[in-house]
């Protein structure tokens, strides 16, 4: 369903292909926290940033969330999946 990986530092690695930067020393607990330096959420309720643990999260659900969250920022599921 997802064309996310499941590993965090895949996750990372295909927010900073898509244009995300780490938004250093604001990230909550145990979480980084990625804003997009030029584009907004085409969705009214979407924060300007994205929020993922610094745990690995294999099981669960959260690499949709990402993935739904990515394409609130107006990227195509052929974009997500070229970077992966």
């Amino acid at each position: 369903m997802g064309n996310l990986p499941r590993k965090r530092k895949k996750i990372l690695a295909v927010l900073e292909c898509l244009g995300f930067v780490l938004d250093v020393g604001t990230g909550r607990g145990g979480h980084y926290k990625y804003r997009h330096p030029s584009r907004v959420p085409i969705v009214d309720n979407q924060r300007p940033f994205i929020m993922v643990p610094r745990h690995d999260f294999e099981h669960g659900n959260l690499h949709q969330i990402i993935e739904r969250e990515l394409m609130c920022f107006g990227f195509s599921k052929k974009e997500i999946k070229d970077c992966c």
